[in-house]
């Protein structure tokens, strides 16, 4: 476990949230776990390999990735997620927060790659509502971020190769 992998994510995910949607994420704790679960509403899966193997799962309370999803629709279209038909809520919620883990993930990726450590990036996967799915029995980094919408969990699995296929 790189703590130059984590750290990028976790500065990165702060930074790349302020930037798309103007919130402010606070860095509450870091630890290492052992069985991994999802445990929030909203989860994007990110598999990694290269010279680091494995995947990062970023985690969102529902309020949180509604306001970020929110900011980031008026920044693009103009409106709120309030003015969306349900159907049209649904299809950019995951894009969007597909969008915002790909993007933390790819600019941490280039962090590391100037320092000298080559990650390459699988596309988002998005979950909602899969709560107390188990994504590994192996040891992992977890990070929790806290704002006033509610948290967000990056968790960092090394040495994964878990058959995603498995819980869609």
């Amino acid at each position: 476990m790189d703590p130059k992998v984590i750290l990028a994510f976790v500065a990165t995910s702060i930074r790349v949230v302020k930037e798309l949607s103007g919130l402010e994420l606070y860095r509450n704790k870091i630890a290492i776990k052992r069985v991994k679960k999802i445990h929030k509403p909203i989860a994007v899966v990110i598999e990694f390999h290269e010279d680091v193997r494995g995947c990062i799962i970023y985690e969102f309370d529902k309020g949180l990735a509604v306001k970020i999803v929110d900011n980031m629709v008026k920044e693009v279209y103009g409106k709120s997620v309030s003015e969306l038909t349900n159907e049209e809520f649904k299809e950019i919620f995951d894009s969007a927060i597909g969008e915002l883990a790909n993007q933390i993930s790819g600019n941490a990726t280039t962090e590391l790659y100037n320092e000298g450590i080559k990650i390459r990036i699988s596309p988002p996967l998005v979950f909602v509502n899969k709560i107390d799915t188990l994504i590994s029995h192996k040891q992992y980094v977890e990070a929790n971020l806290d704002t006033v919408y509610g948290g967000m969990t990056i968790s960092i699995l090394f040495d994964e190769f878990l058959d995603l296929e498995s819980i869609k």
